[in-house]
């Protein structure tokens, strides 16, 4: 653009060099490019369409604050617009995406047994502060890639909130009882019959 108006009279061949390797290297075999889409700001009213959504519901059960909150949100709308460019685009397959939703799922369940039997343990932290640690502790220290040199933190977080809705056919939680939590949301409302 700005050789067009005139704002910039040349492009030096080291800046082009740079742009030509930063593509290559996007398009290597264990790196993923990442979609502009995904770059872009995200508004509250987006994420106002999440709100019902399970894993908005499970980090409601820790007390997640309103500001962490939204950018858990963002993180879970990012990953699954990235993930589904990947796929339209053939750059990567379901297997992939199902070995990296099943590593993230192991990489949880260590967080999550260790923490809830330290809490047993300690008879102290209550259920929220609990869940907490262990959202925190696997949000912050997640070591899973989808591909060696894809290291973008949002999708592991995002990829985490979606499995925490049963994505790939894997369930993780936050709250010591998330299950029965889960169990009771998800438990479908029977109406009684009227007694005749």
């Amino acid at each position: 653009m700005s050789l067009l108006d005139g704002s910039l009279p040349a492009i030096r061949a080291e800046d082009l060099r740079v742009q030509a390797e930063d593509l290559r290297d996007q398009f290597g075999p264990q790196a993923l490019p990442l979609d502009p889409q995904v770059m872009a700001k995200f508004s509250r009213e987006e994420a106002e369409v999440y709100r019902g959504r399970t894993f908005v519901t499970q980090l409601l059960w820790i007390a997640l604050d309103e500001n962490r909150l939204l950018k858990a949100i963002r993180d879970y709308h990012r990953a699954y617009t990235q993930r589904s460019e990947w796929l339209r685009r053939g750059y990567l397959c379901e297997a992939e995406i199902d070995r990296f939703a099943f590593a993230l799922h192991d990489e949880w369940e260590q967080v999550f047994d260790r923490r809830v039997a330290q809490a047993e343990r300690s008879g102290g932290a209550s259920p929220e502060d609990t869940g907490m640690a262990i959202f925190e502790e696997i949000c912050a220290n997640s070591r899973a890639r989808i591909r060696e040199r894809f290291d973008q933190g949002w999708l592991n977080r995002g990829t985490l909130h979606q499995l925490a809705e049963g994505f790939a056919e894997l369930t993780i939680g936050w709250h010591p009882d998330f299950a029965s939590k889960l169990e009771s949301l998800l438990r479908p409302v029977v109406a009684e019959e009227p007694v005749q």
